[in-house]
């Protein structure tokens, strides 16, 4: 900031005069100033610094991927995420599937790096006519450091025995991971 005073006097009128000049801080150019970025959500902030993450190297990881092969019992499905950078918040792991999963003990067993995580669709699981079902993991920033601290990622979602896969006309499964990660660009 500024600041500039000027005094003077006019036939014995005393005047005074102050212009403050504000520099805006609009580190991404979109004629926006960051603070307004921010508070109206138009700019994510996940280290809540008040500045855009976009002017940090703060990127949204948006990856997915889906299985080409039938799911069911007997036929898992496994996914492969490399080079992933570390996790500044939350890591959401998305399942998808449309499968043979209305009954309770028709669930799905993700398996990440190995290690095993509670089933999916035991309460919310449908019958392929009724659409796909959804259900998500939550990692935290640890979390996912431990099981990704490599930068590499496998999901293994395995079906139980009860997963028909010849019961639905097609089958199939997808999972998506997002997350805000530092990148190189910082």
């Amino acid at each position: 900031d500024l600041t500039m005073d000027w005094d003077w006097s006019i036939c014995g009128l005393e005047w005074s005069v102050r212009y403050v000049y504000t520099t805006i801080e609009d580190c991404n150019g979109n004629g926006r100033p960051d603070e307004e970025d921010v508070v109206l959500g138009l700019s994510p902030d996940c280290n809540g610094d008040g500045i855009p993450d976009d002017c940090q190297g703060i990127e949204r990881i948006d990856l997915a991927a889906t299985s080409p092969s039938p799911f069911g019992a007997g036929l898992p499905a496994t996914f492969l995420f490399d080079d992933l950078p570390e996790a500044l918040a939350d890591v959401e792991l998305r399942v998808e599937a449309l499968a043979d999963l209305d009954a309770g003990t028709e669930v799905v067993i993700p398996v990440l790096d190995g290690e095993q995580f509670p089933t999916l669709f035991a309460k919310d699981g449908r019958a392929c006519d009724q659409g796909s079902s959804t259900a998500s993991i939550i990692l935290s920033p640890k979390e996912f450091a431990a099981i990704a601290g490599d930068g590499g990622l496998e999901i293994e979602l395995v079906a139980t025995p009860g997963v028909d896969p010849s019961a639905c006309p097609t089958t199939g499964i997808s999972v998506r991971l997002t997350y805000a990660a530092l990148t190189d660009a910082a």
